[in-house]
């Protein structure tokens, strides 16, 4: 089965304008809520704290944007998104990309099933628009609805 990104989505887990010191603190804050929504545990953000160290900073997707993630596995209870803006944008230690402003968090159950998901996020991701729109979002209320609306 694949899922949608609004299927995926964590409404808990959308939040806007959050602040965080570093990266560390970022993928702590993202993975935290998806841990208090039960969508992984805390093995996981330490799984996607792992993987950033060791292949570096390939996960900056585009500039001012990460998605973050780890090996599917055990650590992941039900395949997940979380979406965070950030009120001031950190470094992720890629010169291409950086600073980041957006820190999207990927907990993946199997190697298929989120592939619709990522589909959907990257349409979403590639309009700048949408990304104005995103960045300019100050509730976390806002933020979801904005991005459930914008799916296509």
């Amino acid at each position: 089965m694949e899922y949608s990104l609004k299927e995926l989505l964590v409404k808990n887990a959308v939040k806007a304008k959050a602040q965080v010191a570093d990266r560390n603190e970022a993928i702590d804050y993202v993975g935290n809520l998806l841990v208090k929504s039960g969508s992984i545990t805390g093995d996981y953000i330490l799984a996607m704290k792992n993987v950033f160290a060791k292949l570096g900073p390939y996960q900056v997707v585009v500039p001012g944007i990460v998605l973050l993630h780890a090996h599917p596995g055990n650590s992941v209870i039900k395949t997940c998104i979380g979406f965070v803006t950030l009120k001031k944008p950190i470094a992720f230690a890629n010169s291409q990309n950086d600073p980041v402003d957006i820190v999207i968090v990927l907990g993946a159950r199997d190697r298929k099933s989120h592939i619709k998901a990522l589909a959907e996020l990257a349409n979403l991701l590639s309009n700048q628009q949408y990304l104005t729109k995103i960045r300019k979002t100050k509730s976390s209320k806002e933020l979801y609805n904005l991005i459930i609306s914008l799916i296509r």
